[in-house]
């Protein structure tokens, strides 16, 4: 259709002789700078070059150099000419690319016989190929507007005539009447906009040149007309042979070719010419006498002919294939369209309120179905997501049988829905609609208490088909069906009775690694192959896995047993291992995998790099992971490690006759009248009173992983973001701030990334003086090497130390404040690092309970600062030369917080003299506060505004043989 030849010519002067050599083309390209016409650029183009002197071309029949003639023709010519205009050059001068936009016109009709072999040089005195087979007629334009180095490109295109299919049996009164408009009709096809188009404005909108336009002169105060080059012209020509030609032999693969088709027809067009030769255009002579006798190619009339009988023209397979396309094409336009999901929203409110409220399950699938394979990947879809998934948000909590129906066939037929959707979208408000009805369905799932007690509960290792690998533990036995128990990954449930004022262990119960493949739960056979399945390809999708652990979060939030649940599936030490990368320790035998992670394990047991996660100017976003780490471990208790091992366990039946199991988990109870638990703890709606008599420890091997020191700094180097700057994930932070509410002490404000570290950093140093220490350690480090901006996190995670009250506070206490004060002493040249770390010591002081109901905690951190307020404050730090004002002003506002308040009576210290009260606590506070400390604190700061040259110190008195509380 589109591919010529060219023949290049050699003719010896002397002899006469031509060498010709051929070269196949799928178009012409012609000069258009200083050119009138492309007539004149096609003249140009068949131009002969002289061989003569040095370069002379040696001819076979004389066997010696003689002067020739070098020049190029077209050898054969398409049925469709493809012209290049060449509109860009680069330009020596200015060393760049250049824009030609030179006037340059081209015909609607071209003749191509002159630029021809033919043309040339004819053969017996005349072409062997009609007038017809070599013209042209212009059916399309390609314009370029721009400039060399951008610009644009649309097209003027001509219309038709309408392709329909047994032209005969039509009206051809009515056809004749508009022949000639659709003969003449052209349009524009610019992007998505297509508009009628005037065929006589072609040579101003396409020939290029300049145009006239009219500017203000100011010195002459007159209008003055210039000439502008026009940036839009044409770029490329297609031309369309009034006659075209097809095979007519079979293709190589044995098939029917579309002159096959066709061939019948041609038949007929030759007998009829047979019978009246005038009006034959071959002027009497049939196509196998025009052609060559090698030549099978059949020369037919113009393609509108052909289109009269379409079927025949076109072999079947071809047009069966098309038909389908086409046919599924406007499939697809009615899909897709905000009219039908307009109309299919309100069919399926209709049909609900004549169920009164209750509805079908067939309304619930068809709008599924529709959400998630067609709305979601329409033009106009962002309003009418939120519409229908506000519907179905609230109609999968009326059916549960719908819910079941949704899970089942996320976990067969349609699983590639929740990959597609959660790794693959680039649209966040697809994915969030996503987790929307994936919430809804866990909620009601998770409320029938059946489905619950069957998450431990496994299927026959013969039931599962044979092509679906097992979910086990990964690369720990060659039989994948054989579950392995491993004492560091068991979850200790522990329960208490009450023994007069003690508590005494009742049962320990023992749960090894969940196999989500096995499981009988549809639930949790759904978050194993469908959820956490996922995450062994996030890493590859960084940029869009935050509504993946959202949608984790979510089920993992539904309650206790759903977390528990999720830590027995090994989904700590996934989340450490996706977060630590290659460097953070986790041992790939302890992974619970299914199919998708036994594959993707063993190419990482075969040397295969992970996929690095973030790039040059951005970094993943971890906020929801550790959002969802931090529900998992605040769900369970952390143990401190210890040397003795207890006996394994073969099975999760309870182990009523293990001595050594209880004598141990007697030990662990930290208190002899209440058993503590952290004031971190997630409760999931729990009420104290229950979960005070249960205990759940986290498997040993994920909390010394979460212990160590390369995730602490991991964690203390993350960016702090406000509340609106964690909006990549605003669903989890709204559902992790309404679950916060059931915490001990939390606030129920959404979430950040320090308020996240410093929960989790307070919950795995409960009870444990050596994670304490490793957490007083680093920030001691970041403390006295980084910036304010950077030890934020890890000072908020060291100063809510302070609040813990366990068996460990005296030490961890001591342990804080010397970090904070080595921290302070690095600092102290620098005013807006200690400033801060100030300021994170008076948010413990400020809110100190009053009198003797204080925390012990607290207590013992307003005891240090009193028994080092003259050695470590005054001495080291206020009286320092280096210590600039704004520091001294901060120290001062510390020691007001020492100071007690007026309703707070002062705890004398064991040993004082009781004969001392007789002095009036309100007027030795009126003499402190209002006399020599108010005045020293105020006096500096006016004297320092007026007298900027005063180096006075503020002289502090120190408080003696008192110590506040």
């Amino acid at each position: 259709v589109f591919g010529g030849q060219l023949c290049h010519m050699i003719t010896c002067q002397e002899c006469k002789h031509t060498s010709e050599r051929y070269e196949d083309c799928l178009s012409l390209s012609l000069d258009v700078k200083g050119k009138v016409s492309i007539l004149e650029s096609l003249d140009l183009y068949i131009q002969g070059e002289a061989l003569d002197g040095a370069n002379q071309y040696y001819c076979n029949v004389c066997r010696a150099k003689q002067d020739s003639i070098k020049m190029c023709c077209v050898g054969s010519l398409p049925n469709t000419l493809v012209v290049h205009l060449k509109r860009f050059e680069f330009d020596l001068e200015l060393m760049r690319k250049i824009k030609v936009n030179d006037r340059c016109e081209f015909p609607s009709e071209l003749n191509m016989l002159p630029y021809t072999k033919e043309g040339i040089a004819p053969s017996n005195g005349s072409p062997n190929k009609p007038d017809g087979y070599y013209n042209y007629s212009l059916q399309g334009v390609l314009v370029h507007t721009g400039t060399a180095d951008s610009g644009h490109y649309y097209s003027l295109a001509k219309k038709r005539k309408p392709d329909i299919g047994g032209i005969d049996k039509v009206d051809t009164s009515k056809s004749n009447e508009t022949s000639a408009a659709d003969e003449s009709s052209w349009f524009c096809f610019n992007d998505s906009s297509v508009i009628p188009f005037d065929p006589s404005t072609l040579p101003e909108a396409s020939f290029g040149g300049t145009k006239s336009t009219e500017k203000f002169d100011h010195p002459t105060q007159r209008m003055q007309r210039t000439e502008t080059p026009k940036v839009y012209s044409a770029y490329m020509l297609i031309y369309e042979r009034n006659h075209i030609e097809f095979l007519d032999d079979a293709d190589s693969n044995g098939e029917n070719s579309p002159s096959d088709s066709v061939q019948g027809k041609t038949q007929e067009r030759k007998a009829e010419d047979n019978r009246n030769p005038a009006t034959d255009v071959n002027g009497g002579k049939s196509n196998s006498e025009l052609l060559p006798c090698h030549s099978s190619k059949t020369l037919h009339h113009v393609y509108s002919d052909l289109r009269q009988d379409s079927r025949d023209a076109i072999a079947p397979r071809i047009y069966s294939k098309v038909w389908e396309e086409n046919k599924r094409f406007l499939q697809d336009q009615i899909f897709f369209s905000p009219e039908y999901s307009n109309w299919l929203f309100n069919l399926a409110r209709v049909l609900s309120d004549m169920l009164i409220r209750q509805p079908l399950l067939e309304v619930i699938q068809v709008l599924t179905h529709h959400l998630f394979e067609n709305l979601i990947h329409a033009k106009d879809k962002n309003s009418l997501i939120d519409t229908y998934t506000s519907i179905l948000c609230a109609w999968f909590p009326q059916s549960a049988e719908a819910c079941s129906w949704l899970l089942q066939i996320l976990s067969d037929k349609y699983k590639c829905w929740t990959e597609t959707i959660l790794l693959h979208c680039p649209v966040i408000e697809v994915r969030r609609n996503f987790v929307h009805v994936l919430t809804a369905v866990f909620r009601t799932m998770t409320s029938n208490s059946k489905e619950r007690n069957l998450y431990g509960v496994e299927e026959p290792a013969s039931c599962i088909p044979a092509e679906e690998d097992n979910g086990t533990l990964a690369l720990g036995s060659d039989n994948e069906h054989e579950e392995i128990r491993d004492a560091d990954d068991e979850v200790v449930i522990t329960t208490f009775f009450r023994s007069g004022s003690s508590f005494k262990v009742r049962t320990t119960k023992r749960k090894g690694r969940a196999r989500f493949i096995l499981t009988k739960s549809l639930l949790a056979k759904f978050v194993g192959i469908g959820l956490l399945d996922l995450l062994e390809d996030c890493e590859g999708h960084w940029r869009r896995f935050d509504q993946l652990f959202e949608c984790i979060t979510a089920f993992a939030l539904c309650g206790h047993e759903e977390s528990v649940y999720l830590i027995r599936c090994g989904l700590v030490l996934r989340l450490v291992d996706i977060y630590l990368g290659d460097g953070g320790g986790v041992r790939l035998g302890s992974l619970v995998v299914g199919n998708r992670g036994k594959r993707s394990l063993r190419k990482n047991s075969g040397g295969h790099r992970r996929p690095k996660m973030g790039d040059k100017y951005n970094k993943p976003n971890f906020f929801p992971l550790l959002a969802l780490l931090s529900v998992l471990v605040r769900s369970v208790v952390i143990m401190p490690d210890e040397d003795d091992s207890d006996s394994d366990s073969d099975s999760d039946s309870d182990d009523s006759d293990g001595d050594n199991s209880k004598r141990k988990a007697q030990k662990r109870i930290t208190g002899i009248n209440n058993i503590f638990f952290p004031p971190t703890l997630h409760l999931h709606g729990i009420p104290e009173s229950e979960l005070s008599l249960r205990r759940i420890e986290m498997p040993r091997r994920d909390a010394a992983l979460l212990s160590t020191k390369k995730i602490l700094q991991t964690l203390f180097d993350e960016v702090p973001r406000a509340n609106g700057q964690t909006a990549t994930n605003g669903s989890s932070s709204s559902t992790l701030a309404s679950s916060n509410a059931t915490s001990h002490q939390i606030s129920t404000t959404t979430p950040t990334m320090v308020s996240l570290v410093r929960d989790l950093v307070s919950h795995i140093c409960y009870d444990n003086i050596e994670s304490s220490k490793m957490v007083c350690n680093v920030t001691q480090r970041m403390l006295e090497d980084r910036k304010a901006d950077e030890f934020l996190i890890s000072l908020e995670a060291i100063i809510s130390l302070l609040r813990i009250n366990d068996s460990h506070t005296f030490e961890r206490t001591n342990d804080v404040m010397n970090a904070i004060c080595s921290g302070i002493l690095s600092n102290l040249k620098y005013e807006k690092e200690t400033v801060v770390i100030l300021d994170g010591i008076k948010t413990i002081l400020a809110n100190r309970t009053k009198g003797r109901c204080g925390l012990p905690s607290e207590v013992m951190l307003h005891n240090w600062m009193v028994k080092n307020l003259k050695r470590q404050i005054i001495d080291q730090w206020f009286r320092r030369p280096n210590t600039s004002f704004e520091v001294r002003q901060s120290l001062i506002d510390l020691i007001k917080c020492l100071l007690p308040s007026s309703e707070e009576p002062i705890e004398v210290e064991p040993g004082f003299n009781e004969e001392e009260r007789d002095v009036p606590i309100a007027s030795e506070r009126k003499k402190r506060v209002g006399g020599e400390m108010s005045d020293s604190a105020s006096s500096p700061k006016r004297q320092r505004r007026t007298n900027p040259e005063n180096k006075e110190v503020v002289q502090i008195e120190t408080p003696s043989k008192r110590k506040l509380s």
